[in-house]
């Protein structure tokens, strides 16, 4: 019976994620109704395919389910609201890195890494530049952006650490969901805060369908993970 369902999800989140693209061409509002479908078949996904469940995992895509409606809804209007459940997404999310975190010892050799630095150094600035195209929108708004910016940059700079720091066969799935996620988060913000592109729009789903799938497989298979070399195991 395992068997059966592992081989149906797979397919039905894949339908389901380019359905949502191709409806979105035509109605925004119908998005509505098939993306929270398609994020609790992830979770189908995610339950059926783990050795042990973790609850705190299916949260965190619930946190994503309720952010979506507030971003279809009105982003603007629910700026404040989205920016809190990003928030705490981010540090959820970085808090259920930290199994994989541990088997990598933090040394100042490894963090100030050459290809880090200036991975995050890029990101930052790009930050930067981003904030300043919409701040004339979210004035009152701004120690919310700068929460979601200091909990994403956690978040990225952990995914990326252990990327960098371990087995690129597993670990793969944390940099695309990653890098997935900042897309998002910066064409997100731009097509409602800026302005709006419809090619950004369906771009965002895509992406955003791709990173919740990458991080749920780093999820399942976070305990393969190992260090390229013994000198990280504590």
């Amino acid at each position: 019976m395992r068997k059966k369902l592992q081989s149906l999800v797979y397919p039905s989140f894949i339908f389901l994620s380019l359905l949502t693209m191709l409806v979105g061409v035509f109605s925004h509002d119908l998005v509505n109704y098939i993306k929270p479908i398609t994020l609790v078949v992830l979770i189908g996904y995610y339950i059926i395919h783990v050795a042990r469940i973790n609850v705190i995992v299916i949260i965190s895509v619930l946190l994503i389910l309720v952010t979506e409606t507030y971003v279809h809804r009105d982003f603007l209007l629910f700026f404040e609201e989205i920016t809190y459940l990003i928030s705490l997404y981010y540090l959820v999310s970085t808090a259920l890195l930290w199994k994989s975190f541990r088997k990598l010892k933090l040394t100042f050799k490894n963090v100030v890494s050459l290809q880090l630095v200036v991975t995050m150094s890029l990101i930052l600035y790009l930050f930067y530049a981003v904030t300043n195209l919409i701040l004339p929108k979210i004035s009152l708004y701004q120690w919310h952006l700068l929460g979601v910016i200091i909990s994403f940059t956690i978040f990225l700079g952990v995914s990326y650490y252990i990327y960098l720091n371990s087995k690129a066969e597993v670990s793969y799935a944390i940099m695309v969901a990653a890098s997935c996620f900042l897309i998002v988060n910066i064409l997100t913000t731009l097509n409602e805060l800026y302005v709006y592109v419809e090619v950004f729009y369906l771009i965002n789903i895509l992406l955003q369908f791709l990173g919740q799938f990458f991080l749920i497989r780093f999820f399942i298979t976070q305990d393969q993970l190992q260090p390229n070399t013994d000198d990280f195991i504590f």
